[in-house]
């Protein structure tokens, strides 16, 4: 007492661990562990660790409460350095979730961390300091041999950030970063493809190959990418089913060596884990599926988006039963990397990128213009985290309900940890609007 710990009342209520100590300490009902319980405002219980590297590490613990407002303290070796952090209110004991991500710098060596209570009547888990990952960045010119093998799967419909992230796959291409295997339209509008082929020829590539959707049953009207497919060069007839085209691509890769982006509804991947062949062909030759879409909150709450509620009971299978790595981009990664004004300002409607700007900017007003959801997704499939520019929680699942909400499960009973990661943007919105919207600017 007052040496490695302060308790305000005497004896361990719930007896479950160390018995002869004042801290109360329960038997966790998830796991055969034990967590701290029975909280009081002021209590606090240090702990001596060794960092074995010096560097950026992000700070997270798996709490419980039925109570809003409930916060504590880290200090290390004495020093409050990440403020006063907030208990999110699951409404139940037996429902933990992580707090928001404090990072903080440690040196290498020997420290005395002290969790400060703040408040009272929550339950502690685990705390956790997880080291800050950070992939080198791209060389200007990667050697074909590390290029990533990408099948892009996207929805062009109503939105310009689909023709935004086909101008910068194709500057990716162009630097090359990349080597595109084919692209995948997973909506019903028959002039999603022939606008896709259309960007693809204005930037010089006119024979990449895209598959479609063939059904009738997904978006197939009120587009307005025909104005596209319509005033620009291209030449697509009888393009083939998305499904055969990626058994047919798939099946000639070497293993474990492409890359699947979606920036759509799920449905094409869906129907490819439904074919024959599908579930080999990925758990062989897919390395890594990069999905854009939903909304997860730290506190563990559901979020969707446009496009996992549009075909939701894909969005579910695919999310949940998907047999290999995922990385999942939330929609809050692009919402305010805003990009289409310096496009609209400098080019000309040669330019059916531009032309695609131009007309969301009749339908869509604000001043800094549209968000890059689908642009993050294409950059983070290339690019990785992108020297620190994204960070990537791994500790738990994403998982789906029927009607395509999603949330971040961390590790249980019932769900235990997948090779899932959670993408945040880790860089300020305003500088990654002008990276990405240069690349945008890409000219023939």
């Amino acid at each position: 007492m007052n040496v490695a710990y302060y308790d305000t009342t005497p004896k361990n209520r719930d007896q479950a661990y160390r018995t002869g100590e004042d801290v109360d300490i329960a038997r966790n009902v998830h796991t055969t562990g034990h967590h701290i319980s029975a909280i009081r405002k002021g209590e606090w219980l240090e702990y001596t660790v060794n960092v074995a590297a010096a560097g950026e590490y992000d700070f997270t613990a798996s709490v419980a409460t039925t109570g809003s407002g409930k916060s504590f303290q880290m200090l290390i070796d004495g020093v409050n350095r990440m403020g006063n952090i907030k208990v999110p209110n699951r409404g139940s004991y037996q429902s933990y979730s992580l707090t928001a991500v404090k990072r903080v710098k440690l040196s290498a060596g020997r420290h005395l961390l002290r969790f400060q209570t703040k408040s009272q009547y929550f339950d502690v888990d685990y705390f956790e300091f997880k080291k800050v990952s950070k992939d080198p960045p791209p060389p200007a010119q990667t050697p074909s041999t590390s290029k990533v093998n990408l099948i892009l799967d996207l929805d062009i419909f109503n939105d310009s950030d689909d023709a935004g992230a086909l101008a910068v796959l194709h500057s990716l291409i162009r630097s090359g970063e990349v080597n595109v295997l084919a692209m995948m339209v997973t909506v019903s509008y028959p002039y999603s493809a022939p606008a896709t082929d259309a960007i693809n020829t204005y930037f010089g590539l006119p024979n990449i190959p895209i598959g479609i959707l063939r059904d009738n049953t997904l978006l197939p009207t009120g587009g307005w990418y025909s104005q596209i497919s319509a005033n620009y060069p291209q030449d697509l007839v009888n393009a083939p089913n998305a499904t055969t085209l990626y058994e047919q691509i798939l099946s000639r890769q070497p293993d474990n060596s492409v890359v699947i982006a979606t920036i759509g509804p799920l449905r094409n991947l869906d129907n490819l884990m439904a074919s024959s062949e599908g579930m080999d062909l990925i758990r062989r030759k897919v390395k890594r599926l990069v999905a854009a879409g939903g909304w997860i909150d730290e506190d563990g709450s559901s979020g969707t988006s446009f496009n996992y509620k549009l075909a939701a009971s894909s969005t579910q299978r695919v999310i949940n039963h998907w047999p290999g790595e995922a990385w999942f981009v939330p929609n809050q990664v692009g919402d305010k990397i805003k990009t289409g004004n310096r496009l609209l300002a400098t080019k000309s409607n040669a330019n059916p990128v531009r032309k695609a700007y131009e007309i969301a900017k009749n339908r869509y007003h604000g001043p800094d213009f549209r968000p890059s959801w689908d642009q993050m997704g294409v950059l983070i499939a290339v690019r990785g985290l992108w020297g620190g520019r994204f960070t990537s929680e791994t500790n738990g699942q994403l998982r789906s309900d029927p009607g395509g909400n999603v949330s971040w499960k961390y590790p249980s009973f019932h769900h235990p940890d997948k090779n899932h990661h959670w993408i945040k943007l880790n860089t300020s919105p305003s500088k990654m609007s002008v990276i990405v919207e240069n690349m945008m600017m890409l000219d023939p």
